[in-house]
């Protein structure tokens, strides 16, 4: 009797740790996401695969594959892509959530202090990029604190946004219009390196130094940063600046050929080629001027009108509504959209794997809700292939940032940061304006 009673306890142990078994079997099918049909362009610059599977479970890309290939997990969450072109989320290298297209920063900035409002315009124009497909940006100018509590928030789920690099404040020379809110000003290199110190005590990630900082300036600020394991961004619109960054081993370059100089000298290309530096062209920054002039309607935007609170899109509408009046902005603009499609096309054709998506964002005319996808066709019409755009902007900034193996292209055991664009933008990169799922660490948020 006790054999038998010992028996059948094994016997009813075993049947329900085969049915607890099951039961995790079916919980772990039920979390996983199969997004199902679609072409996949995976970021890597290879051919596409058609009629793909993603499978994601968690934050992570869990496998990658083709229908009838790949099965699928009996209780998975299906996302149909038929029809359409599953592609990484976006990585923006060069955006300013403090700004959102309105044009008069004489105005804009003290207003912006004044009604102690930084934050909640940083949010929005954070929300309009995932939107937009950028599941990665960084940020290189904002108040230090305010950019960085944005940044803690939104990865630990607080706040709605793409997953943010930011710089603070820069470091310069001359701070133009903008106070210490915005910009720490030096006189020497060792007050940049000071700088530098403080900067990087803070908790940013990179290390901006612009407006008329010396060469000597950035190499001190750029040695410091590097000890701590930090990179360093810069402007390089002239061969001066280009020189200097290059010389000082900086991480990357902002805003080449955005001016009205014409091309580069061929010497010049190939240092910057052979020195590794990361390019941001920043094109849409003066091209916008263009699209306005063609289109002034643009200004109009309804998307902007939902977006902002009536207040901020009457200050910014208002401050649009005549661009030709920013001269501080667009002085030159006309000579320099003549110039800048030959530079760029110089860049492309000699460092074209080391140019960066990165848009400007939030200058004037220049609305986080378009800019990326305007910066992807503008590539592609200065001498892209549509896979080298793609690249450009999810695992070549993915390279940049030091994170490759974390996210920028889909692939498995990466981060699940992931967009379906209803369209083939190897075809037409205007497709880009089609993004109907987006996918950030797994989540989808549209």
């Amino acid at each position: 009797m006790h054999f038998l009673k010992t028996w059948f306890g094994v016997r009813l142990a075993l049947v329900l740790a085969m049915f607890a078994l099951c039961g995790v079997g079916n919980a772990q099918s039920s979390d996983v996401i199969a997004i199902v049909g679609g072409q996949l362009v995976d970021g890597n610059g290879g051919p596409p695969v058609h009629r793909s599977v993603v499978l994601v479970k968690g934050k992570k890309i869990q496998a990658v594959g083709r229908e009838g290939e790949l099965q699928i997990p009996a209780n998975a969450k299906v996302v149909d892509a038929h029809g359409m072109t599953v592609m990484p989320g976006l990585i923006e290298m060069h955006t300013h959530l403090l700004i959102l297209g309105a044009g008069d920063y004489y105005q804009w900035f003290p207003w912006l202090e004044r009604q102690k409002r930084a934050m909640e315009v940083m949010k929005i124009t954070a929300h309009q990029l995932l939107m937009q497909g950028v599941t990665t940006a960084r940020d290189v100018m904002s108040p230090t604190d305010e950019s960085i509590q944005l940044r803690d928030a939104i990865n630990s789920g607080k706040e709605v946004g793409p997953r943010l690099f930011v710089t603070g404040a820069f470091i310069a020379r001359n701070c133009w219009m903008l106070s210490t809110y915005y910009c720490d000003k030096i006189t020497t290199p060792e007050e940049g390196v000071a700088l530098t110190r403080k900067r990087i005590a803070s908790g940013v990630d990179w290390v901006k130094a612009w407006m008329g900082v010396t060469a000597e300036d950035l190499k001190a600020i750029t040695e410091e940063a590097h000890k701590a394991g930090k990179k360093v961004a810069t402007h390089g619109t002239n061969d001066a600046e280009i020189n200097a960054a290059v010389d000082a081993h900086v991480d990357s370059i902002e805003h080449t050929g955005g001016a009205a100089s014409g091309p580069f000298s061929p010497q010049l290309i190939n240092k910057m080629a052979q020195s590794g530096i990361w390019v941001v062209p920043t094109m849409m920054q003066g091209w916008v001027y263009k699209l306005t002039e063609d289109f002034p309607e643009r200004v109009d935007d309804p998307q902007l009108k939902k977006d902002f609170p009536p207040d901020i899109y009457k200050l910014a509408h208002e401050q649009t509504e005549h661009p030709e009046r920013l001269q501080y902005y667009f002085a030159d603009i006309h000579e320099r959209i003549k110039a800048m499609p030959d530079a760029w096309k110089q860049l492309i054709s000699g460092i074209s794997n080391h140019i960066l998506l990165g848009t400007d964002s939030g200058t004037p005319l220049n609305w986080q809700t378009n800019a990326t996808r305007n910066e992807l066709i503008l590539f592609v019409q200065n001498g892209m292939t549509p896979l080298q755009a793609i690249s450009a902007g999810t695992r070549w900034p993915a390279m940049a940032l030091g994170k490759l193996d974390e996210f920028g292209t889909v692939v498995p055991n990466k981060y699940a940061d992931i967009i379906v664009v209803d369209g083939n933008p190897l075809e037409d990169m205007a497709y880009m304006k089609n993004v109907v799922h987006i996918f950030k660490e797994g989540v989808q948020v549209k």
